[in-house]
């Protein structure tokens, strides 16, 4: 895949969209593979993962900051760290800043528990079940799994969006795990960006399902190799008004398929632009009936997949 820092740097429209909000610092902040633009942004790590984080596109002249009482700091160069993640999991809160404190961002660095850590197709009392075996990239193993308790899955990782969004639906009691990909969030902000940024004003997304373990993935009949279970799928919907219904989206005064479609041919719009392409994957169409309201899929899976269009 082309580098998203060389698609950034030829991509005024893109930079627009991840800057054209509040909630958006005024620089971004290069982690991994990933570029954010988000004053909050979730990274997830494993235990004493060492990870590299720069600014982007700031005043050449400004020196930032990177500030945090957990891990371990060295500097690279001017605007630049290494950092190595704590050995164990939690949630440790990193602070990107300009040396005048006029603007700031903060990285939500949550160390998860090893995947080698299931054992039996459990996690402390967790039912996980088995991922399947696959010498496909597209499937490779999570690396851990993000702890979720009562007192943090109110955690942002993105400006809108917290741990508790993309809990399984699974009955079970805390804590609970999930599996989530920097990159799937970050579509997801961007997609939201774009509604909004085009008239389709509204709060967040709803979840018809976020993360899926693969036991709950199996037990409602769905794919084995489901992108669900892999933390980058999300099954979306659009209620301003709490009604557990996809909104009147196309104004028209009715909520039916229309709506779905509707907001399912807003975001394949998306896929039309150049700076798109770190972002493609799937888009699915679901239309309502007896057990829920009509929705979409997205996911950020490397390659073009379309259905119940």
């Amino acid at each position: 895949m082309k580098s998203l820092i060389l698609i950034l740097l030829c991509s005024a429209p893109l930079l627009s969209y991840l800057r054209g909000q509040d909630m958006d610092a005024g620089f971004l902040v290069k982690f991994k593979d990933e570029v954010t633009p988000h004053r909050i942004t979730g990274v997830f790590l494993t235990p004493g993962e060492q990870m590299k984080i720069e600014t982007l596109f700031e005043d050449k002249d400004e020196t930032y900051h990177l500030v945090t009482k957990f891990g371990t700091k060295r500097t690279v160069s001017k605007n630049v760290w290494q950092w190595t993640a704590p050995e164990e999991k939690g949630i440790y809160p990193i602070v990107i800043k300009e040396s005048n404190d006029q603007d700031s961002m903060l990285l939500n660095c949550i160390v998860m528990v090893p995947f080698e850590q299931v054992t039996e197709g459990k996690l402390n009392g967790f039912r996980i079940g088995s991922y399947p075996k696959s010498t496909n990239e597209l499937y490779t193993l999570p690396k851990g799994f993000i702890e979720v308790t009562r007192a943090n899955e109110q955690t942002h990782i993105s400006p809108h969006y917290t741990l508790k969004d993309f809990l399984c639906k699974q009955q079970s009691d805390y804590p609970k795990y999930i599996v989530l990909k920097e990159r799937g969030i970050l579509k997801l902000e961007m997609v939201q960006s774009y509604l909004n940024s085009s008239g389709l004003r509204f709060s967040k997304f709803r979840f018809i399902s976020g993360y899926r373990t693969p036991f709950y993935n199996r037990s409602i009949g769905n794919v084995k190799n489901s992108r669900h279970i892999f933390g980058d799928a999300y099954d979306i919907y659009i209620d301003e008004n709490n009604d557990a219904q996809m909104d009147d989206l196309n104004a028209d005064g009715e909520k039916d398929k229309k709506d779905v479609l509707y907001l399912y041919n807003r975001v394949d719009e998306l896929y039309r632009h150049p700076w798109f392409k770190p972002f493609i994957g799937g888009l699915g169409l679901y239309r309502a009936n007896s057990r829920h309201t009509g929705f979409i899929h997205i996911d950020s899976r490397g390659y073009r997949a379309r259905w119940g269009e």
